[in-house]
């Protein structure tokens, strides 16, 4: 998740038009049951990705990726129509929904977050390799069928909390002065101010919530202080 937080160009982007979307008003964060049977997309976007991919040998997502096919001037490898929709989904979707692409249709968001849960990805994947072993024809797809859906389960409901990543974001209770600055400054809209231990499946520890805080060690990760730049270090 950290890519996402620190050198992902669509997020990046989908930040700055999101700013504007809040200069004109008219950006809003999608909640309730819209919110998690949208998340569903990017999970069935990894599965396809994936499937053709491993049946081709070529990357299929390189086919409709918006920063690709920008990049490369829509080469032949893109599909102009599927990464039109796609750079229209990170255009308008960043100005009107909070970070829409990015949580919603970015695959390898899915992925990230299923990485996020080791234990579960850990699991699926020596299962599989020990069906294999054992001589039993399995096709890659079940593992890949049961991590998406595994994932999509573990974001969208409490049981995934269970699987969190070593760090996360932590606040103290008794220094906090309740001034919301790390709730505000949030690129997710996690209301960390009134959070012990976030554990939302949105955090990429980007440390914006950590940077606004005024009182110092109050917001941090995993109450330790000295891990205050532990996700610019990992990134490096």
């Amino acid at each position: 998740k950290l890519f996402c937080g620190y050198i992902c160009p669509i997020g990046t982007i989908s930040e700055w038009l999101g700013k504007l979307g809040d200069k004109l008003k008219i950006r809003f964060t999608i909640k309730g049951v819209a919110d998690k049977a949208l998340r569903s997309l990017k999970y069935i976007l990894l599965f396809i990705t994936f499937y053709y991919t491993l049946g081709s040998n070529e990357l299929f997502c390189k086919t409709f990726d918006p920063y690709y096919a920008v990049t490369t001037g829509f080469s032949a490898d893109v599909v102009a129509l599927y990464a039109g929709i796609a750079i229209a989904l990170v255009i308008l979707g960043s100005v009107f929904i909070r970070l829409f692409f990015c949580k919603y249709i970015c695959p390898f968001g899915a992925f990230a977050n299923i990485l996020k849960s080791a234990v579960f990805f850990v699991a699926v994947l020596a299962v599989y390799i020990i069906l294999v072993v054992l001589g039993v024809k399995i096709s890659y797809v079940w593992p890949l069928a049961i991590a998406s859906a595994g994932g999509y389960i573990l974001e969208i409901t409490k049981f995934g909390r269970r699987f969190m990543p070593v760090a996360k974001i932590t606040r103290n209770e008794e220094t906090c002065i309740s001034c919301n600055l790390c709730s505000k400054k949030c690129p997710q809209a996690i209301d960390v101010a009134k959070l012990k231990t976030v554990k939302d499946a949105d955090c990429n520890l980007c440390g914006e919530c950590i940077a606004a805080c005024p009182v110092e060690n109050t917001v941090r990760i995993n109450s330790r202080p000295k891990l205050r730049w532990l996700p610019v270090i990992a990134v490096l």
